[in-house]
């Protein structure tokens, strides 16, 4: 696991990528000007490159760049919950879940949200969080397999057989659909 200093070095390096693609000056807070800082598409280039550093596994590099996102664009929910994916390949579920709901506050139909935090409260203390999230999945998105699948799985490790050979066929049906 990479420490917080390496992150803040990353994020260092980041900066100046920044000051390169917007022309030499820190594109600080957004002014309303019409500054790169403005432009929500600037967030995405951002939110995509953190994508591509979690393709490859590199999970801090991530973390950087999808707070860098996130700080050009607050209301960015997909970025919140890319970076709780990714804090979540690092084991750090606490903050999995922090981001993963803000990212629910921002937009509370996102389904795959609910679904990724109810896999990071998927632990025996927190299963039945773990349940009610994926079930909120399910209320949003009824041929989300992935959560039936989930919650399955939830339902079979708290020892409710007959609940998880349900959700695992609601789950196949929406994949057959």
């Amino acid at each position: 696991m990479k420490t917080s200093a390496h992150i803040l070095k990353l994020a260092g390096l980041s900066a100046l990528f920044i000051v390169i693609v917007s022309g030499g000056a820190f594109p600080g807070p957004a002014t309303g000007r019409g500054s790169e800082a403005d432009n929500p598409r600037f967030a995405d280039a951002f939110n995509g490159r953190g994508g591509a550093y979690h393709a490859l596994g590199n999970f801090p590099h991530a973390i950087v760049d999808y707070s860098i996102a996130i700080s050009l664009d607050p209301k960015f929910s997909r970025a919140y919950y890319n970076r709780g994916l990714a804090y979540y390949e690092m084991g750090n579920r606490a903050q999995a879940v922090r981001d993963y709901t803000i990212a629910i506050k921002l937009d509370p139909g996102f389904a795959e949200a609910y679904n990724a935090r109810g896999l990071a409260y998927h632990a025996p203390r927190t299963m039945p969080n773990a349940i009610v999230d994926y079930s909120i999945a399910i209320a949003i998105d009824p041929e989300f397999a992935p959560a039936y699948y989930n919650r399955g799985l939830a339902y079979r490790d708290m020892g409710n057989m007959t609940q998880a050979m349900r959700d695992y066929n609601r789950g196949a049906a929406a994949l057959a659909k």
